[in-house]
């Protein structure tokens, strides 16, 4: 098992929530032990609206000092997925960013940008897509 980050939108498009949990299952089925998976728990916006902006922050930058890899989900725009992204890359942290390819043309080019230069970017047709993707991503960063 490898520790990892999930970056997905939390406060915005919910519509796509259970391709996020279909993500976070297949990161679990290949050896990421997720560090934050909470974004995809029933009601945690109002759990979330409990914390403070500072505790918030704080809590996820803290997670992602912890994790080896991060697993970015950007397929709608999210400041917050963003500046994780930022984040990891600042850190040292290898980042995947995948995306539904229908949606291609209005995913940010700056993070795409900054993730394929320092990470793995990925476009998938079916969330299924990822799974060999991922198998990659984990084998090339558990051994660091």
């Amino acid at each position: 098992m490898i520790k990892g980050f999930f970056a997905c939108p939390m406060r915005g498009d919910r519509e796509r929530l259970p391709i996020y949990r279909r993500i976070v299952t297949i990161l679990g089925e290949e050896g990421v032990e997720l560090v934050s998976k909470h974004q995809t728990q029933e009601n945690i916006i109002s759990k979330e609206n409990e914390l403070d902006v500072i505790e918030i922050h704080d809590r996820d930058y803290n997670w992602l000092k912890e994790s080896k890899l991060v697993v970015a989900e950007i397929t709608r725009g999210s400041s917050g997925v963003g500046a994780e992204v930022a984040d990891a890359v600042y850190l040292g942290i290898p980042v995947l960013g995948i995306y539904d390819k229908s949606y291609e043309g209005s995913v940010s080019a700056y993070v795409r940008g900054k993730i394929q230069k320092h990470g793995r970017l990925f476009a998938y047709t079916n969330v299924e897509d990822i799974r060999p993707v991922v198998r990659e991503f984990v084998k090339n960063h558990i051994e660091r």
